[in-house]
């Protein structure tokens, strides 16, 4: 598990989906799944850290406005899921597509005291902006920011 503070001045946080990005001055790029921080890895060679965070920034803001559905429900969820619940609610999604009671039966039933506070009003506009987005990757089959197709629907190969 890395500490933050022992990696020196941190550049930047990049907030995706299910993962979080931290760029410091010394080159470290760390990583949070959920799990804690970890080190992801080190700038290439002949990059700066600086032009790396702005590299990684535009990435993530060209892509949001290349695929309008998409980063509605990026904002939809990042709103609704706190953090450390990213995981158990794009799971749900996932494996209940189009069941938005299921969704939130399974996360009422099946996670206990630590489970994440939604409504199911807040799952069917999940599911919903999720279907939607899902949709519009499909169209896009040429998207030059690589969205997946509905066939390939997993959180790695979803763009942040």
């Amino acid at each position: 598990m890395a500490t933050l503070s022992r990696h020196g001045r941190s550049l930047g946080r990049i907030e995706l989906i299910g993962k979080r990005k931290e760029y410091y001055a010394n080159g470290d790029i760390l990583i949070n799944r959920g799990l804690g921080w970890k080190v992801y890895g080190k700038v290439k060679a002949g990059i700066t850290p600086e032009a790396a965070f702005a590299t990684a920034q535009d990435n993530v803001a060209r892509h949001l406005a290349t695929c309008p559905l998409f980063a509605k429900w990026r904002a939809l969820f990042m709103e609704l899921v706190a953090f450390k619940h990213h995981w158990k609610v794009l799971e749900c999604i996932k494996l209940l597509q189009g069941d938005p009671d299921g969704m939130y039966s399974t996360l009422e039933d099946d996670f206990g005291y630590d489970k994440p506070e939604l409504s199911l009003d807040d799952c069917c506009q999940l599911m919903q902006a999720y279907g939607d987005a899902l949709a519009e990757a499909k169209a896009m089959a040429n998207c030059p920011m690589n969205c997946p197709s509905a066939a390939e629907n997993t959180v790695s190969s979803f763009p942040p």
